[in-house]
């Protein structure tokens, strides 16, 4: 410092101990510090961050402070065609296997919210919540060139106009991004089995049977509705037990999906509301 003063740098002492800070700096984390857990489906940059196998930390004052206790990260971004809304698919290891969540980003960027992942299985609580968001935050910024986006839908139905029309789920590169008690009644929208097999089946039923022909019609009609601009309509099945209406009822559901009860089948009093929604009747 003398030398320096002597030779007329006046300001050695404070350009000494700003570079040694950033060579402190450097030491403590590498430039281009990447996530290191394992079996990651993407590497991600991650800045001041620590993320490995034991969980995500941040070096703060000597020490190092616990963002999660297991592995997460984001791995893909959610743009929804209709709203244009933007959410984050999160990968998280809290036991042995990688799972995957869809959330919002008002869910993921708020302390009061994002402690709502704890319900899936993500080691989150009031205490690390504003924490966590910050993280996600930072990494989905640091990394918006490697996140791949995906565009979604929170609905079934018809998408896009003209001879890009397409029905969801029947469409590539689209994934849905709804709420949880939806997600079972899109993925039950599904070819399964043999559709010759099928044909053969409903093709003796409606020789036999006028109102399995009536209920199968409305089926395969009820997604023409919008085209040609008409309202829904309810196909009114009644009499006593033991009669077929329940297997009727899967019979119509079959045309588009699982006819297992629970999962397109469901009753009058469900907030769920399929495309094509068939209600059994109450004895």
């Amino acid at each position: 410092k003398d030398r320096a003063n002597y030779l007329g740098f006046k300001g050695f002492g404070k350009t000494y101990k700003a570079y040694e800070k950033s060579q402190n700096k450097a030491q403590n984390i590498p430039i281009g510090n990447t996530t290191a857990f394992d079996g990651q489906k993407v590497e991600l940059l991650c800045g001041d961050y620590v993320c490995d196998d034991t969980g995500v930390y941040m070096p703060c004052n000597g020490f190092m402070q616990t963002i999660c206790m297991h592995p997460v990260m984001p791995v893909e971004r959610l743009v929804n065609i209709d709203t244009g809304e933007e959410k984050l698919k999160i990968a998280y290891r809290s036991t042995k296997a990688w799972r995957e969540t869809v959330a919002s980003k008002e869910t993921l960027g708020s302390a009061s919210q994002i402690v709502k992942l704890w319900s899936k299985g993500i080691s989150v609580t009031s205490k690390t919540a504003k924490d966590l968001a910050e993280y996600i935050a930072f990494m989905e910024i640091k990394n918006i060139d490697k996140l791949a986006t995906t565009s979604s839908v929170g609905r079934l139905g018809w998408i896009g106009t003209g001879d890009e029309k397409k029905f969801a789920p029947y469409v590539d590169g689209i994934v849905f991004d709804g709420e949880d008690y939806c997600k079972r009644l899109f993925e039950s929208v599904r070819q399964q089995g043999s559709f010759e097999r099928w044909v053969e089946t409903v093709n003796e039923v409606r020789k036999n049977c006028k109102t399995a022909r009536i209920v199968l019609a409305g089926a395969f009609a009820s997604v023409l509705l919008k085209d040609f601009n008409l309202h829904p309509f309810f196909i009114h099945i009644y009499g006593g037990a033991g009669l077929g209406k329940t297997l009727l009822l899967c019979l119509a559901a079959s045309v588009y999906a699982s006819p297992i009860k629970g999962d397109y089948i469901t009753t009058f009093n469900s907030t769920v509301s399929p495309l094509v929604m068939v209600y059994p009747i109450t004895e």
